[in-house]
């Protein structure tokens, strides 16, 4: 009511000079074609998985990671499907599984839309070279959903297997997602502008 919208981000749309499009332009975004839809997953995936940091004006992010996360993602998504809609799922955790996937559905068609329904004219980022909203540090709403997916898809692949072995892949994962953060931030723990070189 005090901004004259039903969000409040027109103040935000008026300051980056983004216009509405007409709703006929709408369909042709490129996140309609393979390519651009590619590139709008991977970037909001890899960017959910690894932050958003920048080192001399570059992303702290390894050659490939983004690819790498954004195919794990999307396969133990779709490896957790049967467990979340099999009436042999105990009923509370179905729901609880169906809710988490409405969640990040949710967020990740809601980054769509906006990347779609803007004309972002001159603004760096979004821009008209670069029309998709990819900042995976505001999705962080959605993490707890989106890692009981995860968790669910890594069950459904070990599913013949103890809980022992389900717990030790798990942790396998999360010590090669710790060494590929430690070599992408390596060269910048002894610099003299933060506070990582201090004794």
């Amino acid at each position: 009511m005090n901004f004259g919208d039903f969000t409040g981000s027109i103040v935000k749309t008026r300051f980056l000079d983004w216009t509405v499009k007409p709703f006929s332009e709408w369909w042709h975004h490129p996140i309609f074609s393979p390519s651009g839809f590619w590139t709008f997953l991977s970037g909001l995936l890899g960017t959910f998985w690894q932050g958003e940091f920048y080192w001399h004006h570059q992303p702290m992010a390894l050659l490939g990671t983004s690819t790498v996360y954004t195919i794990l993602s999307l396969a133990l998504l779709a490896t957790a499907m049967p467990a979340i809609f099999s009436r042999n799922t105990f009923q509370p955790q179905r729901q609880a599984l169906q809710l988490s996937l409405l969640c990040f559905v949710a967020a990740v068609g809601f980054f769509a839309l906006m990347s779609i329904v803007y004309d972002f004219h001159d603004c760096p980022y979004p821009s008209r070279d670069y029309p998709y909203f990819t900042s995976g540090r505001l999705l962080l709403g959605a993490l707890i959903p989106f890692s009981l997916l995860i968790v669910c898809g890594i069950d459904q692949i070990l599913k013949r297997y103890r809980d022992p072995a389900k717990f030790s892949i798990l942790a396998a994962l999360i010590l090669i997602m710790l060494a590929l953060e430690t070599v992408t931030n390596w060269r910048i723990f002894s610099n003299e502008y933060n506070w990582f070189h201090l004794p």
